[in-house]
């Protein structure tokens, strides 16, 4: 009972049974309350004081390692304007089944799919018809996306009109239902690396594994131009190969296969054997010999791990398993909002000050691939307290209705927040409250599905970090519950709405 009213907790929701207009004052009283005693630090963002800040917090460009990507509908008004360039794929790689808009390099280029008996294909505006730079685009875009899956994607013809025509062919593509996204993007490639992926790409999408040994071994061949040098690079990652069928074929050959060193025979009986044809030099590809052609298919995995480790190591480009063992990239944000010194301070020390970490007070809580809910928008963030390397961190709305807790651990390099865990919202009888529980509503069954939790800074659209996709335990996830509760709450969203004299 607060200032003579009735107030009842059912699980984390509060609700002030009040039919008068003491009910906004008994909730800030009740909240004062909270505040003062097991809620003492959630409530509201406190502005702190940075006297000694490190000189690295929020220093240079800020990491951006994601591209924008939209889905669209196939009547999409942009499609209709005058002048294209096209390429027309097979793709190994999982392309979408709905029109995606990808902004890349100052380029749009629209991702289209396979229907019926058309091949999937990847469009960017082309006035002319004759602009290299347009194809070259599309060309590096397909090259990363490849990289970053590891399958090919082969470029089956080019078309080039006023409006983006569709070929025909033979529909064997991997196709996916979910919406086109990439867990990280590689930027500011050098020429080298670019190339290298480029070859990489053209590797896989061959189809003819002596001519894919070559665009591998050339891979290599960027680093180092000559025969010993090539030697030391190849017998130097050969210690590092850990792919299973890379390591079976190396094991049948033993250390010394036909009575060489592994670099030796990799760069006879691989390189020069398919790139010439000389008899005298022991290892010779013959397009008939099932023997050849075996000996290649058995040795490819080897050339592939090795290419890959050169364009990992040496140029730079993270692969999908490198990112995802990475303990900064899904808190790449975080990161350079408290700088790298912070940063090895919170990693380093048990208990780190709350205040020695700066991020932003306004931030959106979101579902990747999902639209923003207004409710999670704009969202106040504290920080409660730093320990053992998690920063635990309280998000309120404005309005004091919601409170939600999340973490930033430190140690994994994820973000933390479990919805089923440490929420509090409150019903104050209005309209505001009802839509927020509908759009709670809503988050939740996205989380459930396997969702991505993101936070970002609100004033920004800034990424600050991500959290692995949502397991549920011990829980099922109803779809006609779902649709239940959603009507339930729209409803009474619809009856708060209505005048006083109405409810009465």
């Amino acid at each position: 009972m607060v200032d003579g009213l009735q107030c009842i907790f059912l699980s984390d929701v509060l609700r002030i049974d009040v039919e008068n207009s003491r009910a906004k004052a008994t909730l800030r009283n009740l909240l004062s309350i909270m505040k003062d005693a097991k809620f003492e630090n959630t409530i509201l963002y406190q502005k702190s004081r940075y006297e000694l800040l490190p000189a690295d917090q929020c220093a240079g460009e800020f990491p951006d390692t994601r591209i924008s990507i939209e889905t669209i509908e196939a009547n999409d008004e942009r499609l209709k304007q005058i002048g294209w360039t096209g390429a027309h794929v097979r793709a190994s790689v999982p392309w979408p089944t709905k029109p995606h808009l990808v902004e890349f390099r100052g380029f749009q280029l629209f991702l289209l799919p396979s229907d019926k008996s058309l091949l999937p294909a990847i469009f960017v505006r082309d006035s002319t018809g004759t602009d290299g730079l347009a194809r070259s685009t599309i060309l590096r875009f397909l090259s990363i996306w490849s990289w970053i899956e590891g399958y090919g994607i082969k470029v089956e013809s080019w078309t080039a009109g006023s409006r983006p025509f569709r070929l025909q062919g033979k529909n064997i593509n991997l196709v996916s239902n979910f919406p086109l996204k990439f867990s990280f993007w590689p930027k500011n490639l050098s020429r080298e690396a670019e190339i290298a992926i480029a070859l990489f790409r053209e590797a896989k999408s061959l189809g003819h594994i002596p001519y894919s040994l070559l665009s591998y071994l050339k891979i290599i061949n960027l680093l180092e131009k000559g025969h010993n040098g090539q030697r030391k690079v190849i017998e130097k990652y050969l210690r590092e190969i850990s792919e299973p069928r890379a390591v079976k074929r190396l094991d049948e050959l033993g250390a010394n296969p036909d009575g060489m060193a592994r670099p030796d025979y990799i760069l006879n009986a691989c390189r020069h054997a398919v790139a010439h044809a000389n008899l005298d030099k022991g290892y010779i590809f013959d397009p008939d010999s099932p023997e050849d052609i075996n000996r290649l298919i058995k040795d490819e995995p080897i050339i592939e791990e090795l290419a890959s480790l050169v364009i990992r190591r040496e140029f730079g480009v993270p692969s999908r398993s490198d990112n995802w063992k990475s303990k900064t990239h899904y808190i790449s944000g975080v990161i350079w909002w408290i700088g790298n010194t912070t940063y090895q301070k919170v990693l380093s020390s048990g208990y780190v000050g709350r205040r020695s970490l700066r991020l932003p007070k306004s931030v959106d809580l979101l579902i990747e691939g999902k639209p923003r809910k207004e409710a999670l928008t704009h969202l106040q963030m504290r920080v409660q307290q730093v320990k053992d390397g998690i920063a635990t961190l309280r998000l309120s709305s404005e309005d004091m209705l919601l409170h939600l807790e999340a973490a930033i651990d430190f140690n994994t390099g994820r973000l933390v927040f479990d919805p089923m865990l440490q929420r509090h919202s409150f019903d104050d009888g209005t309209v505001r409250a009802a839509e927020i529980a509908a759009d709670l509503n809503e988050f939740w069954a996205e989380m459930f599905m396997n969702g991505v939790c993101q936070l970002w800074d609100s004033d920004n659209s800034s990424f600050l970090a991500e959290a692995n996709a949502y397991i549920p335990f011990n829980c099922f996830f109803d779809p006609e519950d779902h649709r239940k509760s959603v009507e339930s709450i729209q409803a009474e969203i619809a009856r708060r709405r209505l005048p006083v004299a109405q409810l009465e």
